[in-house]
Order: C-alpha cells, then sequence, then structure tokens
C-alpha cells in the first residue's frame, strides 16, 4: 500500500506497477507464507483398491438389507458419512413427528411413525388431529376411521394412516402428554 485517501487507497503490485483509485472494502492483507492452490495443477492418485461406492451401489446395498450391508460407511467416505446419514436415520417406529400435508405448503400435520421404507424413502405414519382445549394450548390426538370412512377421535379398529415422503417430513418431535 503505497497511500490511502479516506476509502481509497494506491497499491504497489510485487511488479511495480500502481493501482490507483482501489477500494479499502475490496483488499485484503495475505500472509506472505500462503500458497496460492489455485494456480497449481492439481495431481490426484490412481487408487482402485480403495474405490468409493457409487451412489447407485448404495442403494443397492440399502435396499438388500442391514444383514448384506457394512454398518460403518466405506473407510473412503469417512466421518463425514457418518455424519449426514439422512432424515430416516433420525426416525424411529413410535415417535413422533411433523410433516407437511402438501409438499411445499406452510402447514403442518403431527404424527406418530408406524413403518419405515427406508429404500422408498418414505414412512407410515398415524395421523393425529388438533383437539383446542379453549385456550392457548392444542392437544393432538389420535384419529381413527369409523365404519363409513370418517376420522373420529374414539380408538377404533382402524387407525388413520398416511403415507409420507422424506421430503416432507419437517422434524422429529418429542410429545409432552400430547401437547407441541
Amino acid at each position: 500500500m503505497v497511500s490511502v485517501t479516506g476509502n481509497k487507497a494506491v497499491l504497489r503490485r510485487s511488479d511495480g506497477t500502481l493501482i490507483e483509485q482501489a477500494h479499502i472494502e475490496d483488499t485484503i492483507v495475505v500472509p506472505s507464507d500462503v500458497r496460492d492452490l489455485e494456480r497449481q495443477p492439481l495431481q490426484f492418485e490412481d487408487d482402485d483398491d480403495h474405490a468409493v461406492p457409487s451412489p447407485g451401489e448404495m442403494l443397492e446395498a440399502a435396499a438388500r438389507g442391514p444383514g448384506d450391508r457394512e454398518a460403518e460407511p466405506p473407510p473412503a467416505l469417512g466421518a463425514a458419512a457418518a455424519r449426514n446419514k439422512g432424515k430416516l436415520d433420525k426416525v424411529g417406529v413410535g415417535s413422533y413427528v411433523a410433516y407437511a400435508a402438501v409438499p411445499k405448503v406452510k402447514k403442518c400435520r403431527i404424527g406418530q411413525v408406524q413403518k419405515i421404507f427406508r429404500a422408498e424413502q418414505t414412512v407410515t405414519i398415524h395421523r393425529h388431529v388438533p383437539l383446542s382445549d379453549g385456550r392457548i394450548r392444542v392437544m393432538w390426538k389420535p384419529a381413527y376411521l369409523s365404519s363409513d370412512g370418517c376420522e373420529v377421535l374414539e380408538p377404533g379398529a382402524t387407525p388413520s394412516v398416511e403415507s409420507v415422503t422424506a421430503v416432507q417430513r419437517a422434524t422429529v418431535d418429542q410429545r409432552h402428554s400430547g401437547v407441541w
């Protein structure tokens, strides 16, 4: 930096040329020991012994079931793959989830997970319906189907179920005596 006037500066490059009217907020100080990795060609090692499985191979392994696949992610994927398992890995049978009734609409429903289909990325949910107590609280009660197909709150033989994709599921909830 040669001189500064207000928020403008005159800069000198390493070859001696001057840059005038440079904005101070567009400049940064770079330490002299920094390597320029973008200008050097990248060298990759050809290591076919520890190849990372393709997404298709991972889906096939998941479809085969837990008995045929490894319990841990492949060593080439490391800890990043263990952290990013996906939405369905956080869901268990019996847990409560909030999900979008219609994708991309900001209205949600609450339900209890009955079955998980990891290969199809869907879950079957026992629907719950909101019930107001006349105050601020909203209680969520399980819904059942009556003999004529209407949803009712009285426990019956047929629960009202809905199939939900992983994209629709928003979050796993903890229920506190029916109140969220």
